[in-house]
């Protein structure tokens, strides 16, 4: 219990003075969750080597990003 509320403190106490760059009506539309046409166009737009190489396949099969 005490590492978490230390590392909850420690957080905020980070972030004192920065500001927001991301605004509540851009967060809005980033929290929502994808339309299945939303997903179907993206996943067509995918093009079979990404630019630094790696095929598709090597990102689906082990879960990189």
């Amino acid at each position: 219990m005490e590492i978490t509320m230390l590392a909850i403190f420690t957080t905020k106490l980070a972030l004192v003075g920065t500001q927001h760059v991301v605004g509540n009506n851009i967060n809005a539309i980033l929290d929502q969750e994808p339309s299945e046409e939303d997903i179907k166009e993206d996943l067509f737009q995918m093009h079979t080597l990404r630019t630094y190489g790696m095929h598709a396949l090597f990102f689906k099969s082990f879960g990189a990003s």
